[in-house]
This record gives C-alpha cells, structure tokens and sequence, in this order.
C-alpha cells in the first residue's frame, strides 16, 4: 500500500451531497432574481409598449380601420366561419370591407351594415357601455342583411367605429 491513499470517504460523501444542494441553490436564487427583473422590465417596458400599441390602433382607426375579433353569430358569409377570426375592418359609411389578417389579399365586402352598441358584453365586470376603463375588450354585434358578425375590440375604438359606419347618427353617449 506505498504510494496509494484510502479514498477520504467523509470528503467525498460530504462533496456529493453539499455540491448538488448549492447547485439546486444557486439556480433557485437565480431564477428568483431573473423573475424579479423580468417582472420590473415587464412593467417599465410592458406598460409603454401598451400605451404605443393603443396609441397605433387609434391612429389606423382615423385612417378608417379597426384590428379586431370577428366571429359569425348567424347566417353565411364567405370567408368568415363560427371560429373567431382576426382581422382588419376598413369602416365606410354604411359597408365594411373586411380582411383576415391571416389573408390579406382577400377582401370580403359587407354592405347594409349596422353596429349595434345596444348588444355590448363586456368581459370584465362592470356596465360595457359605460365604462371607465376604455381598453377593455367589449363584444358588439354586426348586422347585416344576410349575416350576424360579434365583433370584440377595445370600447373606445368600437365607439370610433360606430362614428365612422354610421356618421349621421349622434355619437354613442357614455354616462
């Protein structure tokens, strides 16, 4: 036994069990502090990010279009089907020319058209018509002589929407 050494099981032992346990630590305390600056930068970042996405979707609602929801309530049209698509309303008065986003060289144009805010549902507690809170999802009905659309999108842009279809008719009143 000249030159070996008995392994020192007591290092060995103590080197497998505490090794593994501050890895486990180390990666715990890791992902705590990756959490908490992701969830900083979410909101820093996640609220301008927010206000810029309302702010575009306004400005394309004065340019005439609304990003929204649409899913078919009754009747048949081409190109649209009982699952919710989305897609790009350009508002005219009176008609609708909608375009999945998924395919936009298809144009499928709706005359006769007419945006009831009276059907409004809101998915959040609280009155849809009436709302504070204009960026809440709000579920209105579009009507055509043929078909029933539910159209989902923020109140304040289905508001704009409703000026732009049907502009001799007063603005929707809130409160």
């Amino acid at each position: 036994m000249l030159g070996r050494r008995a392994p020192e099981r007591g290092i060995v032992e103590a080197s497998s069990v505490d090794m593994p346990g501050t890895v486990v630590r180390r990666v715990v305390v890791g992902e705590l502090i990756a959490e908490v600056v992701g969830w900083i930068a979410d909101s820093l970042i996640g609220d301008a990010l927010e206000r810029r996405r309302q702010r575009r979707a306004r400005r394309r609602l004065d340019e005439g279009f609304l990003r929204c929801e649409v899913t078919m309530v009754s009747g048949k049209i081409g190109g649209l089907t009982r699952e919710g698509a989305a897609v790009e309303l350009e508002l005219l008065e009176g008609a609708v020319v909608c375009r999945r986003r998924d395919d936009r060289t298809r144009a499928i144009h709706l005359r006769d058209v007419t945006l009831d805010p009276t059907s409004a549902r809101s998915f959040h507690s609280g009155d849809p018509v009436t709302s504070a809170d204009d960026d809440k999802p709000v579920r209105w009905r579009l009507s055509t002589p043929t078909a029933t659309l539910q159209v989902v999108a923020a109140g304040a842009l289905l508001r704009g929407a409703y000026a732009r279809v049907h502009p001799e008719q007063p603005a929707v009143r809130l409160g």
